[in-house]
């Protein structure tokens, strides 16, 4: 996915998720002042760590647009469905399965590294840029 805002330096201000719609939603504000969000649908795998009162985006990668390798996909969606005390393992089987989906674009691994504060992972079957 190409987005049609430059995120970087720019601020994760909101975050919604709804394990009942399997829904994510991300709200930035970006160095230009524009506030747009991003609303992931079909949400397999989620993790935002260390939100705090200021969350500045580094980068975003983002399947199709950013090449994921196996072993990357792998360890991202590893993470993603850990917690903090709790390291979730993953079977080779489950681990080629979901990065096929992720090659075939039938899933889109969305990451977020942070410069400072929240670290966002998600694995999805959609999501739409919203202005």
């Amino acid at each position: 996915m190409k987005t049609r805002h430059n995120y970087h330096d720019a601020e994760l201000v909101g975050c919604a998720y709804s394990r009942a719609d399997a829904a994510l939603l991300l709200s930035f504000t970006c160095a230009d002042g524009s506030t747009p969000k991003m609303m992931f649908s079909n949400v397999t795998a989620v993790r935002v760590n260390d939100f705090n009162q200021q969350n500045v985006v580094s980068r975003l990668l983002i399947s199709p647009s950013h090449t994921f390798t196996p072993d990357e996909i792998r360890t991202y969606v590893s993470w993603a469905n850990s917690q903090h005390d709790y390291r979730a393992s993953m079977t080779d089987e489950k681990a080629q399965l979901i990065a096929a989906t992720v090659a075939e674009k039938q899933s889109i691994l969305f990451v977020l590294e942070p410069s400072v504060g929240a670290e966002v992972v998600a694995l999805c079957q959609g999501l739409q840029e919203i202005d």
